[in-house]
């Protein structure tokens, strides 16, 4: 079912606030995510920054906790601090509640780059240059920095 065809565009205050509610109870959501699944689907622009405004006043939004769940969810699937941030900048977080996030969640990401190695290449040891670069372009690309792979790489091997 294609929920984008129906039109909104008459839709009340209510609908709006209601379709924000059902949005938020299933996971947390960032204040720009809900905003363009509702433009999205056509409800009226003006509604929904009203409805959203007043979902953030009664803390059913909240990009502040919804920074650190990202970061905490993001980090338990390996995933490195650079990418991260970046996916959270996509989602409108600002820069300074994300170093907030993080400083407060205080996680050691040369073990989270490690554990991220050692499920992937569990014990299997590096045969030649080309691989280590393979396995290298993979930390990278979870989002681990230099210092963080070549920890990793070096402590599993």
């Amino acid at each position: 079912m294609n929920h984008n065809k129906i039109d909104r565009s008459d839709a009340s205050f209510n609908q709006v606030y209601q379709a924000v509610i059902n949005l938020v109870s299933r996971r947390e959501h960032s204040r720009l995510e809900v905003k363009q699944k509702l433009l999205q689907k056509a409800y009226p622009p003006q509604l929904v920054e009203q409805a959203i405004s007043s979902c953030c006043e009664s803390d059913y939004i909240n990009d502040t906790r919804y920074c650190s769940s990202f970061i905490r969810i993001k980090s338990n699937k390996g995933f490195g601090l650079t990418r991260i941030k970046m996916e959270l900048k996509q989602k409108g977080i600002d820069a300074e509640r994300i170093q907030q996030s993080i400083e407060e969640l205080e996680l050691d990401w040369f073990q989270l780059a490690l554990q991220c190695y050692r499920k992937k290449y569990a014990s299997v040891a590096i045969c030649d240059f080309k691989e280590r670069q393979k396995r290298q372009r993979y930390l990278f690309s979870r989002g681990f920095d230099s210092e963080q792979v070549r920890f990793a790489i070096e402590e599993a091997n």
